[in-house]
Parts: structure tokens; sequence; C-alpha cells
């Protein structure tokens, strides 16, 4: 599977910043987390670099209210101007590289919200639930979680990126398999028509 990363792009853009400055370069992208523990190399003259994944999907970014992780030497300036602009929460960590797998871990829970909707929403039909009437359940009850709600328009392939990117990192994840992800994916948007 491909996982169309970044980092190439990045990179061309990072070795491309002219000299002058004082600027900031704002990486908002999911890099690979080793390229990611390395922006601070490429820190160049008065270039000031900036990994800053976020999550909150189309509507956060419409809305302006997305989650954004941060590392890097920002200012009070560049915060303002991303939370005003962009960000519904900012998130600023110690070290280049945490912003990214923050990012991945996040996601990776999200899949593991999905399959576990899967799992639930096959075990209802067996026993003669409605899929769409334990979904309604699961939506506003302890068995909550945000990704029950998105699951329709979820952007599965950007997910299973996020999932391979996590397993390449930390070699293997619990009883999460890729393959698995999509085709329960696929599944729960079956059940639920």
């Amino acid at each position: 599977m491909g996982l169309g990363r970044p980092d190439p792009q990045a990179a061309e853009i990072l070795d491309q910043l002219p000299a002058a400055g004082p600027r900031a370069c704002h990486l908002i992208t999911t890099l690979e987390p080793a390229f990611a523990d390395r922006l601070g190399e490429r820190s160049a003259g008065e270039w000031r670099i900036l990994e800053q994944p976020v999550s909150g999907g189309a509507q956060g970014a419409r809305s302006g209210r997305l989650t954004m992780l941060s590392a890097g030497p920002s200012t009070t300036a560049d915060r303002d101007f991303l939370r005003s602009a962009l960000a519904g929460e900012l998130i600023t960590f110690d070290s280049y590289g945490e912003p990214t797998r923050a990012k991945l871990l996040n996601n990776v829970t999200g899949a593991y919200h999905v399959l576990a909707l899967a799992a639930m929403l096959r075990l209802a039909r067996q026993h003669g639930i409605g899929p769409e009437t334990l979904h309604r359940v699961l939506r506003h009850s302890s068995g909550a979680s945000r990704m029950a709600g998105l699951v329709r328009q979820l952007d599965g392939a950007l997910l299973a990126k996020d999932v391979a990117l996590l397993q390449a990192e930390a070699g293997t994840l619990p009883v999460l398999c890729l393959e698995d992800f999509l085709a329960d994916l696929a599944e729960v948007r079956g059940l639920l028509g």
C-alpha cells in the first residue's frame, strides 16, 4: 500500500527556502516521525521551522477550529495568528517529532474505535438488533466515541496511512491490522447504509 508520504515535498520546500529572514515555515502536514525528528537540523539562517500537523478534518478546517500540534520556535505572533485563523486548540510540544507521533497515536486510537464499532455492529446484528439502532445508542450513550459519529464521512485512506506510519514506527500495534481496519470500515458503512 502506498502511503502518499509528504516528506519529499516538505524536504524540497525546506531546501528551497530563500536566505532572507526572519520568517517562519509552518509544516502543516503529517510527516514520517524520523523526518520530523530532524527538522531542527534544517533550520537555516533566520528561518524558524515549525512542525504543525493538524486534526479536525474538513469541517475543522472550514470553521477554523482545527486542533494543531506544534513544535519548534514559535513566537507569540505565530500563536496568535494560528489561533485566529486555524486552530481552535493549539497544543505545543518540546521537541520535533512529538507532534507527528501524537497525531499518529490519536488517529490510530480513532482506528481502534472503528474496529470496536464494527465488532459491536456485527454482534448486534447476530442478536437481532439493527445496526442503525445500535449506532444511535452508541452515539448517545456510554459507548460513544467521536468516530462513531464521523464514520460515514471518514476518509479511510488517510486514517489507514497514519495507521501504517505508526506501525512502521512502532513495529507492531496491539491487535490492529491495516487490512482488517479498511475491511471493517467498509462493513460498518454497509451496515449503516
